[in-house]
C-alpha cells in the first residue's frame, strides 16, 4: 500500500510540474523558442554529453550567484 501511495505522489508532482512547464511556455514564448533553438544548435555542433555538462555547469554558477 505505501508503495501505491508512494507512486500516486510521484505522478501528482510529474503533473504538477509538466503544467508549470505548460504555463512557462505559454508565458515566455519568446525565452522558450530561443532556448530551444540554441539547445539544437549546440547539440548539432557537439556531442550531446558535453552539451548536457555544458549546460548543468551553467546552471550550478547561476545559483551560486543567486544564492
Amino acid at each position: 500500500m505505501e508503495n501505491k501511495t508512494t507512486n500516486t505522489k510521484a505522478e501528482e508532482k510529474e503533473a504538477f510540474y509538466r503544467g508549470l512547464t505548460d504555463v512557462y511556455k505559454q508565458k515566455y514564448k519568446l525565452r522558450t523558442w530561443l532556448f530551444k533553438k540554441m539547445l539544437f544548435h549546440m547539440l548539432e555542433k557537439m556531442k550531446e554529453e558535453s552539451t548536457i555538462y555544458f549546460l548543468m555547469k551553467n546552471v550550478q554558477e547561476y545559483r551560486k550567484h543567486s544564492v
